[in-house]
C-alpha cells in the first residue's frame, strides 16, 4: 500500500519552520583557550532569525543566562579552581532545550604563565621571546592578536607580564582597554613600547600620567646601547609617573603602580630591543603586592564545618500552618497544643534554610585604583542544601583567585557573572575572589585591632575600616571584616643611568 505525497507547499512550511527553529539553527558550541590560557571561551552563534536563550551553569540548573540576538555570535567565559579532588564543579552549556557538557580543565600551567605579547604584528616572537628570556630565563611568549584578547581581566590576570605597543593599545576597543587595566590592578606588570609610529599622544593616559613625545632617532647612549635602533620617543613622566632609567639625562623607563599592578612604558619598541640592561629593566617584574594581600586576607580563620537543618523552609511553613490550624480548633483545644508546642520547640534549635547557601563572613581589603576600586576578599559560606549552585556575582568585572576544599568555577558573559559551587550539605566553602568596583567605599578611622602588613611592596599602607561597601557576591550579609589600603606614594630613588654598552 503506497501513501500519497504529501503537496510541495506543506514540505516547503515545515523545512522553513526547522531552519528557522533555533535549536535546528544553531551551530554547536566553540570552546578554545583564553588569553592567558587559565579560562576557555565558549562561544555560540545564532543562525536563526528569533532571539536565543544560552545558559552556563551546573547540570541541575541554568546558571548564568545570556540572550543572543538574531544572527548574532557570543557566549560565557569559563574559569576553574580544582578542589581537593583536583576536580572542579562540571558545567553545562543549555541552547534552547538542549544540554552539553562543557570541559573547563582548572588552572594550571605546566611550564608556568606565559608572558602574553599583544600585537597586530605577525612575526617577530621569537626574537621577542629570546629578549625576554634574558629577564625572565624560563619564560614562554604567547602571542595575541588583537581581537583574541579577553574581554574580561579574568582571562589576563593569570600572565607574568603584558607587552603591547602604544598604537595596538590605541586600537583596542574600550573594553578589552579596560580588561587590561584591570589585569593590571590585580597585579599584572604590563609593558608598553612606545617607538613605533601612530600612537596618539595621549594613548596611555587612563594607564599612566606620561606625555609621548615624537618619534625619533635615538642619539647618544641609548643609541650606542641599542646600536640598531631607528626610533624613540621622548617620555615626560607626570603625576605618580616616575623615570626608572634615563640615558644622557632623558627618561627611556617611566613606570607607575596601578592598584596592585605596575604599567611600565619603554622609549623605544619591542623589536629594538637586545638583550642587555634596558631589556632587563623593561621586562624584569617589579616586587609583587598581591602575595601580601592574599597572606593578610588569610589570616582570618578557616571555615568550620556546620550541620544545617534537615528540613527546608516549605516543610516548617506547613507544619506552622498546621499547628496554627489544630490550636484553634474548638473542639480539642489540648490535643492541637500539646501537638503543636513540640515543634516549636525544635524550631527553636533547628531553624529552617529558606536558601541553598549562608554567608558566614567576608574578610575584604578595597585598594584605590584610578576611577574606581579593587575589591581582594575571602567569602566564607555554607552550602545549607545538596548539589550545585550559582551564585550570582555582584559585579560582572571579577576573576577567582581560589576556592577551598572544594573547588569552584566562574562563569562570566555579557555584564552578568556568577560563581559554581557544589558540595553536601554543611560544606564549608572559602572563595578567594577579586572585583573591580567603580567607586572607593568610603572609610573611616585608622584600624589598630587589624594585622599590619608584612615585610614587602604595601609595607607601611594605613589600613582603614570602611563604612559600607558592596561585596563581589549577591547574599545576604554576613559578618563584614572590610578594610581600605590608602595609596602608598612611589619611592623617591635615583633612576638608574643607561651607560655606554
Amino acid at each position: 500500500m503506497t501513501h500519497p505525497a504529501a503537496p510541495a507547499p506543506i514540505l516547503a512550511s515545515l523545512a522553513l519552520v526547522v531552519c528557522l527553529s533555533p535549536a535546528a539553527a544553531t551551530a554547536q558550541p566553540v570552546v578554545a583557550p583564553l588569553g592567558d590560557g587559565g579560562s576557555v571561551g565558549v562561544t555560540v552563534q545564532n543562525r536563526s532569525v528569533h532571539p536565543l536563550g544560552i545558559a552556563l551553569g551546573p547540570a541541575d540548573e541554568d546558571g548564568v543566562r545570556l540572550t543572543l540576538e538574531r544572527y548574532a555570535s557570543g557566549g560565557f567565559a569559563a574559569q576553574c579552581i580544582a578542589g581537593a579532588r583536583d576536580a572542579a564543579p562540571p558545567l553545562v552549556l543549555r541552547i534552547d532545550r538542549r544540554a552539553t557538557p562543557i570541559d573547563v580543565p582548572p588552572i594550571g600551567f605546566p611550564d608556568g604563565p606565559p608572558v602574553l605579547w599583544i600585537s597586530s604584528r605577525q612575526s617577530g616572537r621569537a626574537a621577542l621571546e629570546a629578549v625576554v628570556r634574558g629577564a625572565l630565563p624560563e619564560a614562554t611568549v604567547t602571542h595575541l592578536e588583537l581581537s583574541a584578547v579577553p574581554q574580561t581581566f579574568a582571562g589576563l590576570r593569570f600572565a607574568r607580564l603584558l607587552l603591547i605597543s602604544a598604537a595596538d593599545f590605541g586600537r583596542l576597543d574600550p573594553q578589552r582597554r579596560q580588561a587590561i587595566a584591570d589585569a593590571v590592578s590585580a597585579g599584572v606588570t604590563l609593558v608598553v613600547g612606545t617607538g613605533e609610529a601612530g600612537a596618539a599622544p595621549d594613548a596611555l593616559r587612563t594607564l599612566l600620567p606620561v606625555t609621548l613625545g615624537d618619534v625619533r632617532r635615538p642619539t647618544g647612549a641609548l643609541a650606542a646601547h641599542l646600536g640598531r635602533a631607528s626610533a624613540g620617543r621622548a617620555l615626560r613622566p607626570e603625576g605618580r609617573a616616575v623615570a626608572t632609567m634615563t640615558a644622557d639625562g632623558r627618561p627611556v623607563i617611566v613606570e607607575a603602580r596601578h592598584g596592585l599592578g605596575t604599567v611600565r612604558v619603554t622609549a623605544v619598541s619591542f623589536a629594538e630591543l637586545s638583550d642587555g640592561a634596558l631589556a632587563r629593566a623593561a621586562l624584569t617584574p617589579p616586587p609583587e603586592p598581591l602575595g601580601h594581600v592574599l597572606r593578610w586576607l588569610a589570616q582570618a580563620p578557616p571555615p568550620g564545618e556546620i550541620h544545617p537543618s534537615p528540613f527546608g523552609a516549605h516543610i516548617w511553613l506547613l507544619l506552622a500552618i498546621l499547628a496554627s490550624a489544630l490550636l484553634f480548633a474548638r473542639r480539642r483545644p489540648r490535643f492541637a497544643l500539646m501537638v503543636a508546642v513540640p515543634w516549636w520547640l525544635v524550631a527553636l534549635f533547628v531553624p529552617p534554610q529558606w536558601s541553598a547557601t549562608r554567608l558566614e563572613a567576608a574578610r575584604v581589603l578595597y585598594i584605590p585604583v584610578p576611577d574606581g576600586a579593587l575589591a581582594v576578599g575571602t567569602i566564607d559560606l555554607t552550602l545549607t542544601r545538596g548539589g550545585a549552585r550559582t551564585l550570582m556575582a555582584g559585579s560582572a568585572r571579577v576573576a577567582l583567585e581560589d576556592a577551598s576544599p572544594g573547588g569552584a568555577c566562574l562563569v562570566g558573559g555579557g555584564d552578568v557573572a556568577g560563581w559554581v559551587v557544589d558540595g553536601e550539605a554543611g560544606t564549608p566553602r572559602r572563595l578567594t575572589v577579586f572585583a573591580m568596583l567603580d567607586a572607593l567605599p568610603e572609610g573611616a578611622d585608622k584600624v589598630g585591632a587589624l594585622p599590619e602588613w608584612p615585610a614587602g611592596a604595601l609595607a607601611g599602607a594605613t589600613l582603614r575600616r570602611v563604612q559600607s561597601g558592596p561585596l563581589p557576591i549577591d547574599l545576604d550579609p554576613g559578618t563584614l571584616d572590610a578594610v581600605l589600603v590608602e595609596p602608598v606614594p612611589p619611592a623617591s630613588t635615583t633612576p638608574a643611568m643607561l651607560g655606554q654598552p
